[in-house]
């Protein structure tokens, strides 16, 4: 194998057990309740969930700054295209 290869084993193994670990530690049950109440869930649920939750509206957020400067870049390219074309018009 690669070292490559080798170092990105290594990475997952140590990866896992370390969730193996924090899974293990946080099976006790708490009361949860985000907008209703929602029982008694596994603290490692509550944790999965949340960072579900915030991936998602990092997702949303990064997308629509994005969309909003891919818009504007492509407004200016055209409004450049646009004038190149006058000006060579205008010779």
């Amino acid at each position: 194998m690669k070292k490559n290869n080798m170092f990105r084993l290594f990475s997952l193994i140590v990866l896992l057990i370390l969730l193996v670990i924090i899974v293990v530690q946080n099976l006790s049950p708490v009361d949860v309740s985000f907008i209703v109440p929602l029982g008694k869930q596994p603290v490692i649920t509550v944790i999965l969930i949340s960072l579900l939750i915030g991936y998602i509206l990092g997702l949303i957020t990064y997308s629509l700054l994005f969309r909003g400067a891919k818009i504007k870049a492509e407004k200016s390219q055209t409004a450049e295209k646009t004038n190149i074309e006058k000006t060579k018009q205008g010779k």
